[in-house]
């Protein structure tokens, strides 16, 4: 906006003599241009230097920790260890605050989220009775399925159970591999 304010002002100067001259809206689009970009770079760094710290501290504890674990079979809480495990924390810490508060956008998408999560709840009248609709089809349809599930799983009852006669015999034949 501020640039068609530039543009428009540099077009119409002459018809405006009570406005701010092109000089002046260079100055202010510049200085506004160097303080949004002042907090971006700033972060920024604070990245590189939280990886710089990350990598730092790990590395000095792992160090520290191989060589007394080769010394002497274990390791112990030493004061190299325990700083490298602090530039560690450190970085993470920086890293959370960058990432979590800080960077450019965070607030505003949160509350946007925010936004849509409330207005999500209350609709209106219409899509709460379409919903209701819906979600009584799907019942329906739920309730349908365990019921044809329900009679496949049981057909029919058991026929009953064979009566117990005895068994006739068949009658004997003749042995086949016997010459006649």
């Amino acid at each position: 906006m501020k640039w068609l304010g530039l543009i428009l002002t540099f077009l119409f100067e002459k018809m405006t003599s009570h406005g701010p001259s092109l000089k002046d809206s260079a100055v202010a689009i510049f200085e506004e241009l160097t303080y949004k970009s002042r907090k971006t770079m700033s972060l920024i760094l604070a990245g590189f230097a939280s990886i710089i710290f990350l990598c730092g501290g790990f590395f000095i504890s792992l160090i520290d920790a191989t060589g007394q674990f080769d010394r002497e079979g274990s390791i112990r809480m030493t004061s190299t260890f325990i700083a490298g495990l602090l530039l560690v924390a450190i970085a993470v810490f920086v890293f959370a605050w960058i990432f979590g508060s800080a960077w450019p956008g965070v607030k505003e998408h949160a509350v946007h989220a925010e936004d849509t999560a409330s207005r999500a709840g209350a609709g209106s009248p219409l899509e709460l009775a379409l919903s209701a609709l819906l979600m009584d089809f799907v019942k329906e349809r739920e309730f349908k399925r365990e019921n044809v599930e329900a009679q496949r799983s049981h057909p029919h009852p058991a026929p009953p159970p064979p009566s117990k006669k005895p068994r006739e015999k068949p009658p004997e034949r003749e042995p086949s591999h016997l010459p006649h």
